[in-house]
């Protein structure tokens, strides 16, 4: 990888920072238990489309890390920020060209997959909620998170993508 790829992936990581910590609608439904809509998912799906899986994988991985060491909420959980390196490499798997049909594939694996299976799990574990509650918990607020990132992916993610396609690495 050349200088300015890392240079263009170190960007995103600030972006993602950003826009999951500061552009969000926070949303409480169990007592003790955040959740939020945020637009975080922006920079990771470009990280992937543009620089592929481990792009991806990158931008996700240490944007979590990053935020959760400015901007301590609790302890780190490194099973947070492999959930989010997984969400990286999904969209470098499937963006390798950005358009509807593989945006719709994209958003709903990660909604099954990684916001609501394996958020889950790590929920269940790491706080002691009933896996149950989680998953109808976050299945709820997945689907919002899963329909916004469609339709921000089609409207933004596209035209980005396009304008920054120069910079892909394939």
């Amino acid at each position: 990888m050349k200088i300015k790829k890392y240079i263009y992936i170190g960007i995103l990581i600030v972006l993602a920072i950003i826009l999951t910590r500061f552009v969000q609608i926070p949303l409480v439904f169990i007592p003790g238990f955040n959740d939020r809509i945020s637009l975080g998912f922006l920079p990771v799906a470009l990280g992937g489309s543009l620089f592929g899986p481990l792009g991806g994988a990158l931008v996700g991985g240490l944007e979590d890390l990053i935020r959760a060491l400015i901007f301590p909420q609790g302890d780190i959980n490194l099973l947070f920020t492999l959930n989010a390196a997984l969400r990286g490499v999904i969209y470098g798997l499937l963006l390798k060209k950005m358009n509807i049909k593989n945006i719709v594939i994209a958003s709903i694996i990660i909604f099954i997959l990684n916001n609501t299976l394996i958020m889950s799990g790590i929920i269940s574990i790491y706080y002691g909620v009933p896996f149950w509650a989680s998953l109808i918990k976050k299945a709820g607020v997945s689907a919002v998170n899963c329909v916004i990132q469609i339709i921000v992916l089609s409207s933004v993610g596209i035209p980005i993508e396009r304008k920054l396609g120069y910079v892909r690495e394939r």
